[in-house]
């Protein structure tokens, strides 16, 4: 990449659907898909426009799971665990908050990474394809729980529709990891594991910090 970029394309509905076409031809493993891409600086941080295209949805997916849990433990009370309340202002503050450090923490952690796994010119083709694959993943995923809301799917049907659907994710992001860095299998395996526990790691901690302000309150 030179010093100098050209001008910048418009950020435009073409230009954001022709990164999702992008994403689903990695899946693909099309080799020109990657070529799609808007690989430029401007590129990388428009790729971080899909945390607020999918907003809604997480605000949506947000409310929706606390009530899925609920249903389930009042299914099966032998598990002794108690419904969760509804949201505070605080908790969806922090939920929010979280949702932020997730979408930076993996693109930071990424920057060490890629240098050491002697990749650093990919690192921008990949946290942009990255990026955008999230809007199909996180839709696909929300597919049970928006049936569930919608009185169509039981608890045990969402569970199991739920696990084959975060598995589709992980082979989704996998491919593209490995279409992008060129790196191998298990590598690529590596590193969507290292997002996926960074995620973890934010949710548990924030989940902690909010029970500790609303047991305060």
């Amino acid at each position: 990449m030179s010093d100098t970029e050209p001008p910048a394309e418009p950020f435009t509905a073409s230009y954001v659907s022709r990164h999702l076409r992008a994403v689903w031809g990695l899946l693909q493993r099309d080799p020109a898909a990657a070529e799609a891409l808007d690989q430029s600086v401007t590129g990388f941080f428009r790729s971080f426009a899909a945390a607020i295209l999918l907003l809604p949805l997480f605000g949506f997916l947000v409310l929706v799971q606390r009530d899925y849990y609920n249903a389930a433990v009042q299914l099966d009370p032998s598990q002794g665990l108690s419904p969760l309340p509804p949201y505070t202002a605080a908790g969806l503050f922090f939920e929010f908050v979280a949702y932020l450090l997730q979408w930076a923490a993996f693109p930071i952690a990424m920057v060490y990474l890629a240098r050491l796994l002697g990749v650093t010119d990919r690192y921008i083709p990949f946290i942009v394809a990255h990026n955008w694959s999230a809007v199909p993943t996180v839709a696909i995923t929300s597919v049970p729980f928006a049936l569930f809301a919608l009185g169509v799917l039981s608890v045990a049907i969402v569970s199991f529709l739920n696990i084959a659907a975060m598995a589709f994710a992980f082979y989704f992001r996998w491919t593209i990891a490995m279409q992008t860095l060129r790196v191998p299998g298990f590598t690529a395996a590596g590193l969507i594991l290292i997002d996926v526990l960074l995620s973890l790691v934010i949710t548990l901690a924030l989940g902690a910090l909010i029970s500790l302000v609303q047991s305060g309150a």
